[in-house]
């Protein structure tokens, strides 16, 4: 509006910068004689009209709506539980600024991919947890995410048998044919019984898919020490803890589980998307949730059409008058 405001001053200084010069001409009997033909009222319609059409503009461009129809929406898509490792191996600063912070920029790439999949959060190291139940609401499982660091979870190793056990149960009622588990993890394995859990994952019909983060030559754990300073991780005999990318790890569920894909953390996300893609966006679909929304109409047209009729009546309207006998 503040345009259309400026552009209105300017037309009322116009017509009266006009007045303004006509008087200093002559004697005021002789002006309005010679000025006879010439209609001032004529002219404060135009730039009413013209001042109304303008600000129609104005408002056909913001969308008016009104009137609304009731429409029914249905969603389709699959569940997908993240299962996310928070061991301290996840603090190696091999990948910058740390595993455990590239990884959830990883699974952020993946929310971004989804249309109309439920999705979830599994945290695990020695033991593991529930953080984000099933949800379409991307926003809110970015805010559990957000949320997420090295200290929620009790260390003691990494048990990914426990943590593959937690996210199967934690899925719904529905067909395990819509079941997909994204683990994202260095590797690092401490757990007896993962063999066990990744066969029976394969017998339910979930679907696996993994993302190592880590590097192979590994990286250092950081810890604050007691006097407050950052140190690193040293084991019994006081030697730094190197921890490393753990392949084989990989290697051996995806043996036993004869499907699903694994890829490497580097930076871009390409891998992901191809995971997506060739992968999660392919597997059977059920629908979701069925809703019905309230549809407002929209309405600029009727206001656009009124604006451009004032145009063209501004247009059409002559400040001068017919011919006047003397």
């Amino acid at each position: 509006m503040i345009p259309v405001g400026l552009m209105i001053i300017l037309l009322i200084r116009f017509y009266a910068g006009k007045r303004n010069q006509v008087k200093v001409l002559g004697d005021d009997r002789l002006i309005k004689k010679l000025s006879s033909t010439v209609s001032p009222f004529l002219g404060k319609i135009r730039i009413l009209i013209l001042s109304l059409a303008m600000v129609l503009m104005v408002f056909a461009m913001a969308g008016p709506q009104w009137g609304y129809k009731i429409e029914e929406t249905k969603t389709r898509g699959v569940d997908i539980m993240v299962l996310l490792d928070v061991s301290r191996s996840m603090l190696a600063e091999d990948i910058k600024p740390t595993r455990l912070d590239w990884a959830k920029t990883e699974i952020r790439r993946l929310i971004s991919l989804l249309k109309g999949d439920r999705v979830g959060l599994v945290i695990f190291s020695g033991s593991s947890i529930l953080q984000c139940p099933l949800t379409a609401d991307y926003a809110v499982f970015g805010l559990f995410l957000q949320d997420v660091n090295a200290d929620m979870v009790s260390h003691g190793g990494t048990d990914l048998g426990k943590a593959i056990n937690t996210a199967t149960k934690s899925f719904e009622g529905s067909e395990s044919k819509y079941h997909v588990i994204f683990l994202i993890t260095d590797g690092e394995d401490h757990g007896k019984h993962t063999e066990t859990a990744v066969k029976a994952l394969k017998n339910s019909g979930i679907s696996l898919y993994m993302m190592g983060v880590g590097t192979l030559g590994g990286g250092l754990i950081p810890v604050i020490k007691d006097d407050g300073t950052k140190g690193f991780l040293k084991d019994r005999e006081g030697n730094f803890v190197n921890t490393k990318l753990e392949k084989d790890t990989f290697a051996k569920i995806a043996a036993i589980t004869g499907s699903g894909a694994y890829v490497k953390a580097v930076p871009g996300d390409e891998d992901l998307k191809e995971i997506y893609r060739n992968g999660i966006a392919k597997l059977e679909e059920r629908e979701i949730k069925s809703s019905t929304v309230k549809k407002y109409e929209n309405r600029y047209q009727i206001v656009l059409f009124a604006a451009l009729i004032l145009f063209i009546l501004e247009s059409l309207i002559e400040e001068r008058k017919k011919e006047v006998e003397y």
